[in-house]
């Protein structure tokens, strides 16, 4: 997807995922893929979470998601260490 924004293909505008913990689960990673694609003038938008990057308030929101949904990452990777 990323290199498709960047080749220009498709003329993309917006990526649309359903919730932001399906676009990534590594804040990091999510942060820099948003980043990478606002470079190219593509917006994301989370239909559940009500986030469209393109605001202000859906940036800050990115941001504070991305980082909950690594958390919740790594809380199910203890977990699953802890049952085997």
């Amino acid at each position: 997807m990323l290199n498709d924004i960047q080749e220009g293909k498709d003329d993309i505008s917006f990526v649309l995922v359903f919730k932001l913990s399906r676009f990534g689960r590594n804040a990091a990673d999510v942060l820099n893929s948003l980043q990478l694609m606002q470079d190219f003038g593509v917006n994301l938008i989370c239909v559940g979470d009500g986030i469209d990057s393109s605001k202000d308030s859906g940036k800050l929101m990115i941001s504070v998601l991305s980082a909950v949904a690594e958390i919740e990452r790594e809380n199910i990777i203890e977990q699953d260490n802890e049952w085997t």
